[in-house]
């Protein structure tokens, strides 16, 4: 199009001036959001820096124009081509992502593209016909109201289409006296840069918290956070924290506080340690071993901000536990591989966990069956040749499965096909599993089964000794009483008077008569008591009423050995509830028996009172009865080692069983040498 038709060369040079009056306008507004906002095109740049260059082009081509016809005839040229970058620049300027508009001297937007107008709500530009553009904050009218400011920014939040939108707002004012401004959506980014506040925070108030020891130092090493927990570890005042030390400040801290590993070369170690900074790009880890034993796990992790994070945590009593933990493993594994039981322990999922060798050896199993964790119903499965069974296996096998796994205890006996008998217990543990225990008793049972069949052969001999000896004591008994009678019918010399010989000798077999009496009463009462039948005649007896009758034979006896004979009561009106004869006969034997191994001294005879007890002491001055043998002299036709004197060995037996059924007791107590003192208590009736 030829503009010199239409246009007088004044009225072409006004418009010229104002054409680049537009366009260093364009161009001023292009580079400033060119450098504002980085994701601008590549194609608005290009176009940018056309316009600049176009720009000196023009001042270039001004210059050498010396007529005003050739600067006519440029400036028709040049407005042409302005024309044609303004209409290619303005589709840009309208569709710019972000709001961009021109504010008047009078207050009032001039212009505005269509970003800004969807914000508003105005769907055109505004010319004298068309209401004013709205202001897109009510207050950023008053960003530029100082005259002398040049640039002024503001951040404030705008609804757009509904949503609460953060805009960052700059306006600058231009040479003619109006203000151009434009806003940036910062919506996501003030989201963004709240929640790494938050996490920031969080972040913190975690790490405060933790257990671990954590520092954290800055891309420049010096101590930007720490909690707690590190100041504790390294024993640091909180005082010198505050005044966030450097890294080697730190270094140089623990080594003089020996808290750092004993180092050939400190300055290279510190060198290498001051490198991470610069050098570190992942996570790395780290045992420090003290000198005084600790063992620290430190763990460096770099900062996205740059710097380093140091966690440290203290394993020591971990390490510890563990050690402690393994020994005990491997002592509790030694021993069970030592035990003499076959130890298995199944999971809860019926899997195999653990077997000593025994149990592999008791089983003929594979020495490493706990590898496989086999299922409990294979392990049986295996066992099968030691069990003849054909039809019945399978629901042999499904109870033992069912029995070992029902978590009760158990204890059976197994019979296996070879002969063997085998011991199996089940203990069900905490953790839901179960331990089962085998222990081969094949010669244990064996040896049991012969002292089972040995004790019932003693028992059966024993019996018949008692039935026999009872027998022959009755069958004893009649003769012993007619001699018994004949003696005493002799004594009293009814058929005739009897010469001191015939006298000694009647004596004698009356004598002889009553001892054999004695031990046949003995051997009858053991006997009866051994059976059962042995019954007692009780009734109210009076102490002095019951030792009475034995005082005469007694002092007779004694006599006889030439020892003294004593007796002390000092309970005469004492009552026991007793079988006087059978008591009586108690006394009497403990009283010879006493009497027949005292060779020198006396035998005494002591009864007294307290308590509601009855005491009744029988002392000698024998030989005695060493203290291995004093339990066992109560026992069946048992003499001791140094009795020399004809008997059965029944009488303390005897004696003892029949207080006893007094509900009283019998004690002794001997002394090698001084002799023996045999104590009876009675319950007093009331």
């Amino acid at each position: 199009m030829d503009l010199s038709k239409n246009f007088s060369p004044d009225e072409l040079q006004v418009m010229l001036l104002i054409c680049l009056f537009v366009l260093f306008f364009c161009i001023g507004l292009t580079l400033i959001l060119l450098f504002r906002n980085r994701k601008l095109s590549s194609r608005t740049r290009k176009m940018a820096y056309h316009i600049f260059g176009l720009k000196e082009e023009l001042q270039q081509e001004h210059a050498r124009y010396l007529s005003k016809s050739e600067r006519i005839d440029r400036l028709k040229l040049d407005l042409e081509n302005l024309a044609g970058h303004l209409n290619a620049l303005a589709p840009l300027f309208e569709q710019m992502p972000f709001p961009v508009w021109r504010r008047e001297a009078n207050g009032t937007i001039s212009l505005a593209n269509l970003a800004y107008l969807r914000i508003t709500g105005d769907d055109k530009i505004t010319g004298k016909e068309h209401q004013p553009i709205r202001e897109l904050h009510r207050d950023i009218s008053l960003l530029m109201q100082d005259k002398q400011q040049q640039k002024n920014s503001m951040a404030t939040y705008v609804i757009v289409d509904g949503d609460r939108r953060f805009f960052e707002i700059t306006e600058m004012r231009l040479a003619d006296g109006s203000v151009l401004g434009f806003a940036i959506d910062r919506t996501e980014y003030n989201e963004k840069r709240r929640e790494l506040e938050e996490l920031t925070s969080m972040q913190s108030d975690v790490m405060s918290s933790a257990r671990s020891g954590m520092a954290m130092f800055g891309a420049d090493a010096r101590l930007q956070f720490y909690n707690q927990a590190y100041a504790k570890l390294w024993n640091m005042q909180e005082e010198w924290l505050a005044q966030m030390p450097s890294y080697g400040e730190v270094l140089e801290y623990l080594r003089e506080k020996r808290l750092l590993p004993e180092q050939a070369n400190f300055s290279n170690f510190k060198k290498d340690q001051l490198a991470l900074f610069q050098n570190l790009l992942k996570k790395k880890e780290e045992y420090i071993y003290l000198p005084d034993g600790s063992v620290i796990q430190m763990t460096i992790i770099p900062h996205q901000q740059g710097g380093l994070l140091f966690i440290y945590d203290d394993l020591t009593e971990k390490i510890m536990l563990e050690r402690s933990y393994n020994e005990a493993i491997s002592v509790k594994r030694s021993t069970l591989d030592n035990l003499q039981e076959g130890l298995v322990v199944f999971g809860q999922d019926g899997k195999l966990q653990l077997c000593n060798p025994v149990f592999t050896e008791i089983w003929n199993l594979p020495s490493n069956c706990d590898e496989k964790q086999q299922h409990i119903a294979d392990v049986i499965e295996e066992t099968k040749p030691f069990f003849e069974m054909s039809d019945d296996w399978e629901a042999y096998k499904e109870q033992m499965v069912s029995s070992i796994m029902s978590r009760k205890k158990i204890r059976q006996k197994i019979e296996r096909a070879d002969g063997s008998i085998i011991d199996m217990s089940t203990v069900p543990l905490p953790d839901g599993a179960t331990l089962v225990t085998y222990n081969d008793v094949t010669a244990s049972e064996r040896l049991q089964q012969s002292l089972r069949a040995e004790k019932q052969a003693l028992e059966e001999a024993d019996d018949l000794k008692n039935k026999f000896m009872a027998n022959v004591s009755y069958e004893l008994r009649s003769p012993l009483t007619s001699i018994q009678g004949f003696a005493e019918v002799l004594q009293q010399e009814y058929f005739g008077k009897l010469n001191q010989k015939q006298q000694e000798y009647v004596q004698d077999i009356y004598d002889s008569c009553q001892q054999l009496n004695r031990l046949v009463n003995n051997v009858l009462d053991v006997t009866s008591i051994d059976a059962g039948f042995f019954e007692l005649q009780m009734q109210p007896v009076g102490v002095e009423e019951l030792v009475t009758p034995l005082f005469a034979e007694a002092e007779k006896l004694a006599t006889k050995k030439g020892i003294g004979w004593q007796v002390e009561i000092d309970a005469k009106n004492a009552v026991i509830e007793a079988d006087a004869e059978k008591l009586r006969q108690v006394f009497f034997n403990l009283i010879e028996n006493a009497i027949i191994h005292t060779n020198e001294g006396e035998v005494k005879l002591h009864i007294a009172q307290a308590n509601g007890q009855l005491r009744v002491k029988i002392i000698d001055t024998g030989c005695g009865i060493s203290s291995d043998e004093q339990e066992e002299v109560f026992q069946k036709f048992y003499k001791s080692s140094n009795n020399t004197m004809p008997g059965t060995g029944l009488g303390l037996t005897a004696a003892r069983h029949i207080v006893e059924l007094h509900q009283g007791a019998l004690l002794l107590d001997s002394e090698m040498g001084k002799g023996t003192t045999i104590t009876c208590h009675f319950k007093l009736v009331e």
